[in-house]
């Protein structure tokens, strides 16, 4: 399975969000998710700084390999660049706690925040998602999910979207500058 998706998780985590209302894709948008190329876009909430971003791709494997890597958060630190620490503190009927550590670029300090997630699974339309809000980190805001649904019957569409703000005391045009050189250099 291509990991190309999680290497979007990363790009992501420093620009940021969630985006509830499902997008119609234009022909253009159909024809790159099948050539294997990523459609992303990053923006700022109307009258904020806080970043928003949400990307798609299309992988070559099932909608239930994907949901397990998705759904594997403990293990994100092995197969996500630039997350140095990931794990799960509370299980609870329902959701759970998941505390994870980015190592970002100069002149950022890490990251870190833990969050509340739950996941679903609509096994008829084979939809996975997990979705999470923020409970504590260095972010004054993290919201966002993951979304993995069939496409062309053997491979599976993997949406991710997160609104995102950090907690620092930067200018905000050093945190854009930081976002930019870390996106594109991925």
């Amino acid at each position: 399975m291509r990991s190309l998706p999680l290497l979007t998780v990363s790009c992501l985590l420093l620009l940021g969000e969630a985006n509830a209302r499902a997008e119609k894709l234009t022909r253009a948008q159909i024809a790159r998710l099948d050539a294997g190329k990523v459609i992303a876009r990053h923006w700022k909430l109307k009258g904020t700084n806080v970043g928003t971003g949400k990307a798609a791709c299309v992988i070559d494997a099932t909608v239930e390999q994907v949901r397990k890597v998705v759904a594997d958060v403990a293990r994100y630190k092995e197969y996500i660049d630039r997350v140095v620490d990931s794990r799960v503190t509370k299980r609870a009927r329902g959701y759970y706690h998941f505390y994870s550590r980015i190592d970002m670029p100069g002149p950022l300090s890490d990251r870190w925040c833990e969050t509340k997630n739950r996941h679903s699974w609509d096994a008829r339309r084979r939809v996975f998602k997990r979705s999470w809000t923020l409970l504590s980190g260095t972010f004054l805001r993290n919201e966002g999910y993951w979304q993995i649904r069939p496409w062309r019957r053997t491979r599976a569409l993997a949406i991710y979207s997160v609104v995102l703000q950090i907690k620092t005391m930067l200018p905000q045009a050093a945190v854009n500058y930081v976002t930019t050189v870390s996106y594109t250099h991925l």
